[in-house]
């Protein structure tokens, strides 16, 4: 399985056709199960080495969780089954007291559970079936954006891993970004097989906001997230602020901008947020406005490395 890398270029159309963020709206309120008791809920966390991609080891995973735990955050978002995820998170996650939010990763090369990766992936959680840790399942990760699935093939494998997995009796998403979502393509293929309307929401990418602004345009797209599905709960699957790199109108990135942007996201929709992401990832290409390697947010939450 290759390392996770959200395709950054791609969300910045997303975040364009997106409105600007409004003065102030109003915060959008938990709903549902998938909301936490403070002001940052989530992050997502993946096993690999900050400036190489190399998998760490179980022990290094654990001193993460460990912090991660001592930080306040109730869940992990994991996007695969690499690097022994399940295994080195999951145990760790269980003996911190923390919850997992688990991913089958869908690439280019197939979107059916017949595609060898992601009948490897399917096969070792239903394998692992610890789903009494599990608070929420996400098949695919922006792969109707990047085209690797059609909205009737991931309604499909959604259907598939149901099957595979039945031993979990818990929700199901899909994440993708708000436009996605608000094609009605999308919507009439997924809306019938998830329970949760799940989004990746950056508000970076919206030329318009400022980092004093992120909270307010997150809990904006949360509004408009939430009319896409009628009666599903709604939860921001990956939201962050770059620390390096150039600006992309007013939102510029920085160590104090990014600051500035997670604590306007807690305050205004941090209990249903998972934020991205524990570390950096210098193994990464720069991306879109060089800013792809620099997501690590410990700082921003007071976790030392």
């Amino acid at each position: 399985m290759s390392q996770h890398s959200s395709l950054f270029a791609a969300q910045l159309l997303a975040a364009q056709v997106a409105a600007a963020p409004k003065p102030k709206p109003q915060p959008h309120a938990p709903s549902g199960g998938l909301s936490g008791s403070n002001d940052h809920y989530g992050i997502t966390y993946t096993p690999y080495e900050a400036s190489s991609g190399n998998c760490k080891s179980a022990s290094e995973v654990d001193a993460d969780i460990a912090k991660l735990k001592a930080a306040g955050f109730q869940v992990l978002r994991v996007y695969s089954t690499d690097c022994n995820t399940l295994e080195n998170v999951g145990t760790a996650a269980k003996k911190y007291g923390i919850d997992m939010i688990i991913g089958v990763f869908v690439k280019g090369d197939g979107c059916s559970y017949d595609t060898p990766d992601i009948k490897n992936q399917v096969d070792a959680i239903s394998s692992w079936a610890q789903w009494d840790m599990v608070k929420l399942f996400v098949v695919g990760n922006e792969a109707i954006m990047n085209n690797f699935c059609s909205p009737q093939q991931l309604a499909s494998l959604v259907s598939t891993v149901k099957e595979k997995c039945s031993g979990y009796n818990g929700p199901y998403t899909i994440s993708e970004t708000l436009n996605i979502w608000q094609r009605s393509d999308v919507s009439s293929a997924i809306c019938g097989v998830v329970d949760v309307t799940g989004a990746n929401i950056h508000p970076f990418f919206n030329s318009a906001t400022t980092p004093e602004n992120a909270g307010d345009f997150v809990s904006g797209q949360l509004e408009l997230l939430g009319k896409i599905c009628p009666g599903n709960d709604v939860i921001n699957l990956e939201c962050g602020w770059p620390k390096q790199g150039s600006c992309n109108g007013a939102a510029c990135p920085g160590d104090n901008e990014q600051a500035t942007a997670i604590k306007s996201i807690r305050d205004s929709c941090g209990s249903k947020t998972v934020f991205f992401s524990y570390d950096d990832d210098l193994w990464k290409q720069p991306g879109s406005f060089g800013c792809e390697q620099s997501w690590g947010a410990a700082a921003a939450f007071a976790i030392s490395a």
